[in-house]
């Protein structure tokens, strides 16, 4: 791109921001090639993955190897650019309560990796959330129909209607069982299907509140940057 790219050169960077460092090195590069020409077009479905610290990534593109300075809302009235909201809903439209024997099973797995954790320094404390939705999510099989799609963090259902977000159907409308751990799979679903609403089916389990409520956070987080932005 180095050699390629002219000041006459057009660059248009679509869905760029793949991470949450505003130093990476693959960014980093990135800017180098693109600061090669004035005429550059950035282009991101959502202003960020975790929170609008993230969007100084797609203005460190746009204004090539310019340090940018810590995200303020005025800076979108001095720099050309345009927010369009991409607003995302999440609904629970199922409540499994589980039995005696679940939440007995379900709180040994929890204690279990608690302790893990606090035992050993070197264990990812996100282990215990991970694991935690894959547990309540078995409990989620009995609601799968037949004539539904729904998606799940891995293939342990070996159905052919419930897919995983490493492999899904982009024109399908799927009920979620699991949500993702990762900020950006959940990014890259919402992009892929170009959906506006989730359909999540819930238990009456603490990780599955979790789960709603750290959903709820991010999305708040959105609203409140259209919000502002929205005053430039």
């Amino acid at each position: 791109m180095i050699e390629k790219v002219r000041p006459d050169s057009l660059i248009i960077v679509n869905e760029a921001l793949r991470t949450t460092n505003y130093q990476d090195l693959k960014v980093n590069c990135a800017t180098v090639w693109i600061n090669q020409t004035p005429h550059r077009i950035i282009f991101n479905t959502l202003p960020f993955i975790d929170n609008k610290e993230d969007f100084r990534i797609l203005q460190k593109l746009d204004q090539g190897m310019k340090q940018v300075e810590k995200f303020d809302y005025v800076q979108l009235q001095l720099q050309d650019i345009r927010i369009k909201p991409y607003k995302i809903k999440l609904e629970v439209i199922e409540m499994i309560k589980t039995t005696y024997k679940q939440k007995v099973s379900y709180d040994k797995l929890r204690d279990k990796l608690a302790l893990e954790i606090e035992e050993n320094a070197n264990k990812d404390p996100n282990n215990l959330p991970r694991r935690l939705q894959l547990k309540a999510g078995d409990y989620k099989k009995s609601s799968i129909k037949e004539d539904l799609f729904y998606i799940a963090r891995n293939g342990r259902f070996k159905l052919d209607n419930v897919e995983t977000y490493q492999n899904f159907d982009k024109n399908k409308n799927h009920i979620i069982i699991d949500l993702p751990t990762s900020r950006m799979n959940l990014v890259d679903y919402i992009i892929d299907t170009k959906t506006n609403k989730l359909e999540y089916i819930s238990t009456d389990l603490s990780i599955d509140t979790y789960m709603v409520n750290e959903f709820s956070k991010w999305k708040g987080r959105l609203d409140a940057f259209y919000a502002k932005a929205n005053l430039y």
